[in-house]
């Protein structure tokens, strides 16, 4: 059985796992994928999504913008 934290980075799409000839191999996504489907879910507000998007132009990162999570298609 996976551990439950892998399994919550999973579920949150963080990660992807897969095992295959008894090997667990690692996938892990772009953090900003999680981030708009949480949003999307409604469980990231609008006060933490403005936090993650003035970390991400701090980081000189292109910021990931209320208009651009509602304007992605599931």
């Amino acid at each position: 059985m996976p551990h439950p934290n892998l399994r919550k980075l999973q579920e949150k799409h963080f990660i992807k796992t897969h095992t295959a000839g008894g090997k667990k191999f690692f996938l892990v996504h772009d953090p900003r994928v999680a981030v708009e489907l949480l949003t999307k879910a409604g469980k990231i507000d609008e006060g933490r999504l403005f936090e993650i998007d003035e970390l991400l132009e701090d980081l000189h990162q292109q910021p990931i913008s209320k208009a651009s999570v509602k304007g992605k298609k599931d």
